[in-house]
């Protein structure tokens, strides 16, 4: 029996050939007004089809991906009196119905089908590969943006503010910027808001703080730094309260690329205004910690852990970093992995392919990282959508902010504009 994804195809072909006017060829597409609504609803009804019976395991998790966010933008959105919570509309349409968000990669390919370019067995692989890396992606950025908010209602938080950065791809004022680094300007001063957004910047003018707020926990500003991008500018002053990496050696001594962790999160006691750049072309403030989120269902067996050593390496947090898992990481995985032939993504031994020849016998060895081989400064945490497991992350928010405070003892409370 036809699965029904394709029962709904044959209902779509049906519609059509019934309805003469509507043309559909190589070079054009003719659906009139009248029609239209019953058209778009078989070609959604496919489409919703073959997301359902083909990804019913990812399905599961989104889902309750999307339940934990709901919640958690809920509780940010009653205890912060915001406005809104932003995020990025692919992400959007995911989070409030997973099936509408991942079938929308369909549309293409559906009507390459109706156009006779591709038959269903090159729409089933184009639509298994194009859904299969939509999801990837969504589940990695939706835990992201679930873990952010989960630990502002930690903090405690009060009041919040925005930096604001000048976005190379959108922002006029940044045409003709040509050379990185040779432009120096000062970087504006944060200002309170309303919204929590969460961009999705490429290049900037600054990096800028993601979320900041005065935490009513620990009694000082926290900045939450999700997602890297590339700052182009100099800043003509930073602040002196921060401690700053030299970006030019950090380049020198480790490369320029997978230097950047999920998250950087960064304490001050004083003036939120410390905390209003987190770097440009030249500089990075060094963070107090930095956060990795693992959503996938095996990240521990993967590449991922030698990222985040690496990760750790580069930035040197001062309390570290901090591993949250959606799903609960297995003893087993804390223990050393066995040596294993040095194999490449095709199959072929490595050294097969670095000499030219056949393999040797005695085929050289790899031992891949596992998290047995973690730095004692790496902490992990099975969380899934448990904020409360959250909780050695805030420990350390609250030993950052001791360490801050400590730099001028007495300074315990938040000037009188914050409080």
């Amino acid at each position: 029996m036809a699965e029904t994804w394709q029962n709904s195809y044959e209902e779509l072909k049906k519609f059509i050939a019934a309805h003469p006017a509507i043309e559909i060829d190589a070079t054009s597409i003719v659906i009139s007004g009248d029609i239209r609504p019953g058209f778009y609803s078989l070609f959604d009804k496919m489409r919703a089809g073959f997301v359902k019976e083909r990804f019913a395991s990812e399905l599961e998790k989104s889902y309750a991906l999307s339940a934990a966010y709901a919640e958690a933008a809920k509780a940010a959105n009653e205890e912060m009196h915001l406005e809104a919570v932003e995020i990025n509309a692919s992400l959007n349409w995911f989070l409030l119905d997973p099936i509408n968000g991942l079938m929308r990669v369909l549309f293409d390919p559906l009507f390459e089908l109706l156009k006779g370019k591709t038959d269903l067995a090159g729409f089933t692989r184009t639509g298994d590969a194009s859904i299969a890396e939509s999801y990837k992606m969504l589940l990695r950025e939706g835990y992201e943006r679930w873990g952010a908010l989960a630990l502002l209602k930690l903090l405690a938080p009060g009041r919040l503010w925005a930096g604001k950065t000048q976005d190379f791809y959108t922002d006029p004022t940044m045409e003709g910027d040509i050379i990185e680094g040779n432009r120096d300007d000062f970087v504006a001063d944060v200002v309170e808001s309303k919204k929590i957004v969460f961009d999705n910047l490429v290049r900037a003018s600054f990096v800028v703080p993601g979320q900041l707020i005065y935490s009513g926990l620990t009694k000082a500003y926290v900045s939450l730094r999700p997602r890297w991008y590339l700052p182009r500018w100099k800043a003509r002053m930073v602040s002196e309260k921060m401690d700053w990496i030299d970006l030019k050696q950090t380049y020198k001594d480790f490369g320029t690329g997978n230097l950047w962790p999920d998250m950087m999160v960064h304490v001050t006691d004083e003036n939120p205004d410390d905390l209003k750049m987190i770097a440009d072309f030249y500089r990075l403030a060094r963070p107090d910690l930095i956060i990795e989120f693992m959503e996938e269902d095996d990240w521990y067996d993967a590449k991922r852990v030698e990222d985040m050593i690496r990760h750790n390496m580069v930035l040197n947090p001062r309390l570290g970093s901090y591993v949250v898992s959606r799903v609960e990481v297995p003893p087993e995985a804390f223990k050393p992995l066995e040596a294993r032939p040095m194999v490449s993504s095709s199959g072929t031994n490595q050294s097969e392919v670095m000499q030219g020849s056949a393999p040797p016998v005695e085929a050289p060895m790899a031992r891949p990282l596992s998290l047995a081989e973690l730095p004692e400064n790496i902490h992990v945490l099975s969380v899934g959508y448990n904020a409360a497991k959250l909780e050695p992350v805030i420990e350390a928010i609250l030993k950052a902010t001791e360490m801050a405070k400590a730099v001028k003892p007495g300074e315990l409370e938040p000037p009188a504009s914050a409080r």
